[in-house]
C-alpha cells in the first residue's frame, strides 16, 4: 500500500511538471525536434545507455569481488542490467540483492554489503562531480557550496564510519525501537563495514580508486549524453554543464528514493538547472523528454529484455513440466 502511495506521488508530480511544460512549450516545435533524429542518433544513445550499465556493472564486479564473492564479469553484466528494472523503484536495490542472491546461489548478506557500497558509490561520486564542476560552471555560489561540501561530507560518513554503524543502531534497539528492518539494517551495515574495512592497504588503495574512477566515468558519460542530446535538438550546452545538470539529477533522484524513478522531482531539478544555462525552455524541455525517456523507459526496457533471457528458460521448462 505504501509503494502504491509513492507511484502515485511520483505520477502527481510527473503529471504536473508535464503540464506546465505543455504551457511552456509548442509540441509541434517539440515533435520536429525529436523528428529531426537521426536513426544513427539514435542508436549512439542506446549504445551510450549500454556504456553507462556497462561501467557501473563492472564496479560492481569489483565490489563483489573485493568481498569475496566469486563471479565473472560477464555473468555480473548480465545480471546487473537485469536488475536495473528494480532500481526506479523505492528499496529498488533490494531487489538487485535478491536478484544476485539468487543467481549466485550466495546469502542475501553476502551481497546487501557491496549493494549498499555501490548504491553509496553512486551518490558520492555524483556529489564529488557535483561540487567540481560547480566551481568551473560559474553558476552555484554562496550557500550552495556550503551545501554541496555539506552533502558530501554526510556521504563521506558512512565510509570513515563503517565499522561503528552497527553500534549506532544498538542505541536505537536500547531506547525500544526494536523493529526488524533495524535488524535487517544492523546486518547490512555489519557486513559493509567488513567490506570496507578489512583488507590490506594496498590492495585497499588500488580497489578505491578503480571503483571511484569508473563512478566518475559512468557519471561523465551520462553527461556527454545529455550534451549529445543537446546538440541534436538545439540546444547548446558545454559536456562540462551536461556533467553537472545529470549529477545534480542523479543527487536530487537519490535524495527522493522514495518516489519512483524520481519522477517529477528529477525533471523539475533539471528544468532549473538547465535554464540557468541560458538554454531557451523550448529545447530544455525536448532535452530532459529524450534524456528521461533515454536513461528511465528505455534502460527498463533494456533490463526486462535481460530479464527474460535470464528467467524466461526456467519459466518454460517449468510450464512444460507441469
Amino acid at each position: 500500500m505504501k509503494y502504491m502511495y509513492r507511484v502515485l506521488l511520483g505520477l502527481v508530480l510527473a503529471g504536473a511538471i508535464i503540464f506546465l511544460m505543455s504551457r511552456a512549450i509548442s509540441w509541434q516545435d517539440a515533435k520536429n525536434s525529436v523528428l529531426a533524429l537521426r536513426w544513427n542518433d539514435i542508436a549512439l544513445i542506446i549504445g551510450v545507455v549500454f556504456a553507462i550499465s556497462l561501467a557501473k556493472a563492472t564496479r560492481f564486479y569489483f565490489i563483489l569481488n573485493y568481498g569475496d564473492v566469486p563471479v565473472s564479469l560477464m555473468n555480473t553484466f548480465r545480471i546487473f542490467v537485469a536488475s536495473q528494472a528494480f532500481t526506479p523503484m523505492p528499496g529498488g536495490e533490494l531487489g538487485r540483492a535478491i536478484l544476485f542472491k539468487n543467481e549466485l546461489g550466495v546469502h542475501l548478506k553476502e551481497v546487501a554489503g557491496p549493494v549498499f557500497l555501490q548504491a553509496l558509490m553512486e551518490l558520492w561520486t555524483a556529489a564529488l562531480w557535483v561540487v567540481f564542476a560547480a566551481f568551473l560552471v560559474g553558476n552555484i555560489f554562496g550557500i550552495w557550496i556550503i551545501g554541496l561540501f555539506a552533502l558530501l561530507a554526510i556521504l563521506t560518513a558512512p565510509l570513515l564510519l563503517a565499522k561503528r554503524l552497527p553500534g549506532l543502531l544498538d542505541i536505537l534497539k536500547r531506547h525500544g525501537m526494536a523493529y526488524k528492518w533495524i535488524d535487517k539494517t544492523q546486518s547490512t551495515f555489519r557486513h559493509f563495514g567488513t567490506l570496507v574495512s578489512s583488507k590490506g592497504k594496498r590492495k585497499a588503495w588500488r580497489f578505491w580508486i578503480v571503483i571511484v574512477a569508473l563512478g566518475l566515468l559512468a557519471h561523465a558519460v551520462s553527461g556527454g549524453l545529455l550534451w549529445y542530446i543537446a546538440h541534436s535538438v538545439g540546444g547548446h550546452i558545454t559536456i562540462l554543464q551536461g556533467i553537472f545538470a545529470t549529477t545534480a539529477a542523479a543527487l536530487i533522484q537519490g535524495i527522493f528514493t522514495f518516489i519512483p524513478g524520481g519522477l517529477g522531482v528529477t525533471e523539475g531539478g533539471l528544468v532549473g538547472i538547465l535554464s540557468g544555462f541560458a538554454v531557451p525552455l523550448p529545447k530544455t524541455i525536448v532535452m530532459i523528454l529524450l534524456y528521461r525517456v533515454a536513461t528511465l523507459p528505455l534502460s527498463i526496457f533494456i533490463s526486462i529484455l535481460f530479464l527474460t533471457v535470464i528467467y524466461g528458460k526456467k519459466l518454460i521448462h517449468r510450464a512444460s513440466s507441469t
